[in-house]
């Protein structure tokens, strides 16, 4: 399953990340820091209280879940 998930580099997001990754899923990230994920995550830099960044990003991923940590 394709997982878009939003602000997933501090605090839990890579606890959740790891997991998804660890269990089969295709997770792309959207963050506006500069941190990477481990393991196979693709990453969009973006500011999530842009409605037009965050709809380019659904759009690009065409995700069948969106998870946001923030």
């Amino acid at each position: 399953m394709r997982i878009l998930v939003i602000g997933g580099t501090q605090f839990m997001g890579p606890h959740v990340v790891s997991g998804l990754t660890a269990s089969g899923h295709d997770v792309v990230l959207l963050h506006r820091g500069d941190h990477e994920a481990s393991g196979h995550v693709r990453h969009i830099h973006g500011d999530r209280r842009d409605p037009e960044v965050v709809a380019a990003a659904i759009a690009e991923t065409a995700p069948e879940v969106v998870v946001d940590m923030v």
